[in-house]
């Protein structure tokens, strides 16, 4: 038979137990909301839009407090034209690798402070016979690929019978930096949407004499809006307002605007 000492130490060892299970499940992290990782930052990179402004796809939330995020984004870019009008002709061929350092820095809770700095390099690249095979088998070789078809790389632009934009292979160069900042407006609730004011500058750090900047600045302003639906489904929309300033080779630019609107599925 056990003794009373026994039956105490006994019944002591469970409440020990007991309690540091209480204490266990009292302090259990509460469940995160899933967070997304936003629109994928698309943007034009074609040889003569990327000489103005344009902002990537983004979330309307900004990086924490003290968050340093750099990425480092690779893009290529297949170019052709060949057209002709009474005013000019337009004759191109050629793709441009375009190596893109971008930075955000959380400067406070609603605050984002971003910076991109790209580098490119414009040669007769390799994805001429992918593109050819692709536009055989869907919709058909683009005239501008069979007229040039015997030829590696041109970049000829003429107006008025005077050649205003022109260049060899293995051009490289900086291209224009753009500093972008983006304020959150609103945080999400239970039925209203993440809201951010955007803004940028480029500014014209970019080489003119290769074509890989304006030689100007231009503006930048927008929204960013995002919301989660059903616990599962992130909404994401932009709207994006540039205004230009200068000219690329004696030609006027003209205000743009944008939009984009993305959906991402949380599969956990």
């Amino acid at each position: 038979m056990k003794n009373e000492g026994e039956v105490c130490s006994g019944m002591m060892f469970y409440r020990v137990i007991l309690a540091a299970l209480l204490v266990s499940l009292s302090f259990q992290p509460a469940l995160v909301q899933a967070e997304g990782f936003g629109p994928f930052p698309v943007r034009n990179f074609q040889a003569f839009q990327q000489l103005v402004l344009s902002l990537p796809g983004d979330r309307a939330t900004v990086v924490q407090p003290g968050t340093l995020d750099m990425r480092l984004e690779l893009a290529e870019t297949s170019s052709i034209y060949n057209e002709t009008s009474p005013k000019g002709n337009v004759i191109v061929k050629f793709e441009t690798l375009r190596s893109g350092l971008f930075l955000r820095y959380g400067a406070t809770d609603r605050l984002e402070l971003g910076l991109e700095v790209p580098v490119l390099y414009r040669y007769q690249g390799f994805m001429n016979g992918a593109i050819t095979a692709a536009e055989r088998a869907t919709t058909g070789l683009n005239p501008a690929r069979a007229a040039l078809k015997n030829t590696n790389f041109v970049f000829n632009v003429t107006r008025n019978g005077q050649t205003i934009m022109s260049g060899g292979p293995g051009a490289m160069g900086l291209g224009d930096t753009t500093l972008m900042s983006k304020y959150q407006l609103l945080t999400e609730g239970a039925a209203t949407p993440a809201v951010s004011l955007r803004g940028a500058v480029k500014l014209p750090t970019g080489d003119q004499s290769d074509f890989f900047g304006s030689g100007s600045p231009d503006f930048g302003l927008g929204l960013a809006v995002e919301k989660l639906v059903a616990d599962r489904w992130l909404l994401y929309a932009n709207v994006t307002g540039v205004l230009p300033t200068g000219t690329i080779a004696g030609l006027g630019l003209r205000p743009t605007l944008s939009g984009l609107v993305a959906i991402e599925y949380l599969w956990s």
